[in-house]
């Protein structure tokens, strides 16, 4: 008895059809190669049971007909169809989801967490932290605070007020709750937990949030200790010293990496292998864009090749609005670092990103990669390579602290490289250092000066002496 067959084999196929399966997936692997034979021939196999031609290809005769098949099968043959026809669309459009904006973010989250405000501050907050729609009758708070600060600061409320409960203390910025929450902070600081910025910083959210909520009341007791902290806290250095490398080994190494991954994209043509190379590639390139010019982490995620590059890539823009100091951002792109994004987009990039996608850097589906999620994975790298965690806002510190070192007399450009805000702390902080090391220069001068001066002179020796009147004797005698 015959055996029955759910596809069509390759050698019964129409001549053309099999030509154009052979053309389009001939550099599949072999597993690949196989399941989409068997797919294709499925589809032939349905065509000739229900006598239609098979290169009739639509949306919803596809779709009619994967509806019995299985998962797994349903999308084999989509994607042997889309090969073999090009130009027909079978596969469902997906709405495109629309992006949350922070401030609608910020929204939702407050309105999930209102009930862990104390019940004496709900009544005063519910104005303070009103959205409206068009943003012209914001509440005070939501007005005059970014919206990554109001996030921050009403965290640090909720976890002030969550500890008060546990611990059975009043829920207010009062002295016996803040005391007690600085004693449980301080023990973690010993543990190595915590940073005392760190402790300092929710300290001030505390005292500015009461203060915003309460006007009438005195919280003034807060500001001495808010005080030493900041002191104690500039004594500590920071905790992303021990993690700087020095910027040409993390310059080589994002090279290095990025000609790895080209190197194992030719080599290695299994799906799961160019996945690895695509993503090392990727990192590896944000690395270096970094090196060149030191952006900020979300301005490097958002970067789009059609918005923030030329076309030769040898120049890429911010606008205004992407900037602290709200002005435009021009930055020239090294022929090297030119290179290595030609590279990633035309060899990389291009095996994930579907048509329509300007976002440079993307992920194994083809999406913008987030954020969090970018930063996580240049730390993922150069942890492997260094044995230390580096992260985008670590490498602005590499840079800050190479142009201080080098040139600290220039230390004002720190600010237009990293593009600080105008007045921003930090900047006054790398001017500092700065200062530091040319003081440090100048004391190492002066003290070999000083020990040059008062250095004792060599005394002649006697067999010195003895050996140059011995040459003058024997001078007079030759004369």
């Amino acid at each position: 008895m015959p055996k029955h067959r759910l596809s069509v084999p390759k050698w019964d196929w129409p001549t053309d059809l099999r030509e154009a399966f052979d053309r389009n997936f001939l550099a599949v692997s072999p597993g690949q190669s196989t399941r989409l034979t068997s797919a294709f021939g499925r589809w032939l196999k349905i065509s000739q049971s229900k006598g239609r031609d098979p290169r009739l290809v639509n949306l919803a005769l596809v779709q009619e007909t994967t509806r019995t098949q299985s998962t797994s099968v349903a999308q084999a043959m989509r994607q042997a169809l889309q090969g073999v026809f090009p130009d027909a669309q079978v596969f469902s459009p997906k709405p495109k989801r629309e992006k949350e904006s922070p401030r609608s973010s910020l929204e939702r989250e407050i309105q999930r967490n209102w009930h862990r405000f104390p019940s004496a501050w709900q009544v005063n907050l519910k104005p303070l932290l009103r959205f409206s729609e068009d943003g012209l009758d914001d509440g005070r708070l939501v007005e005059a605070w970014k919206i990554g600060t109001l996030q921050t600061r009403c965290q640090r409320i909720w976890a002030f007020c969550d500890f008060c409960r546990d611990k059975e203390l009043l829920e207010d910025v009062v002295p016996h709750s803040v005391a007690a929450r600085l004693d449980e902070r301080q023990d973690k600081y010993r543990n190595g937990e915590i940073s005392l910025p760190t402790v300092g910083i929710e300290l001030q959210a505390l005292h500015l949030f009461a203060r915003a909520v309460f006007p009438t009341k005195n919280y003034n007791r807060l500001k001495k200790p808010i005080a030493n902290l900041k002191k104690k806290a500039a004594l500590q250095p920071s905790r992303n010293n021990g993690r700087i490398v020095d910027l040409p080994e993390l310059r080589i190494a994002a090279t290095e990496c990025s000609e790895l991954a080209l190197s194992a994209h030719t080599s290695k043509p299994g799906q799961k292998a160019r996945e690895k190379s695509h993503a090392l590639a990727r990192n590896a390139l944000a690395i270096s864009i970094l090196i060149n010019s030191p952006i900020r982490v979300a301005c490097l995620a958002a970067l789009d090749l059609k918005k923030h590059f030329d076309a030769s890539f040898s120049v890429f823009y911010l606008s205004a609005h992407e900037t602290k100091d709200k002005k435009r951002d021009v930055r020239a792109i090294s022929p090297t670092l030119q290179k290595q994004i030609q590279n990633y987009i035309n060899v990389h990039r291009r095996q994930f990103a579907p048509d329509g996608e300007t976002t440079l850097f993307v992920g194994s589906r083809g999406k913008a990669i987030g954020i969090g999620y970018l930063s996580s994975e240049i730390g993922d790298v150069t942890e492997k390579l260094f044995g230390r965690r580096v992260t985008p806002h670590v490498i602005r510190n590499v840079i800050a602290g190479f142009v201080v070192s080098a040139a600290p007399e220039e230390v004002g450009l720190v600010s237009n490289v990293l593009n600080h805000s105008p007045g921003a702390a930090s900047t006054e902080t790398y001017r500092k250092s700065g200062q530091q090391i040319v003081a440090s220069r100048k004391l190492g001068a002066a003290a070999r000066q000083t020990e040059a001066a008062i250095a004792p002179k060599k005394m002649k020796t006697k067999n010195h002496r003895e050996r140059r009147i011995g040459l003058r004797a024997t001078r007079r005698k030759q004369a």
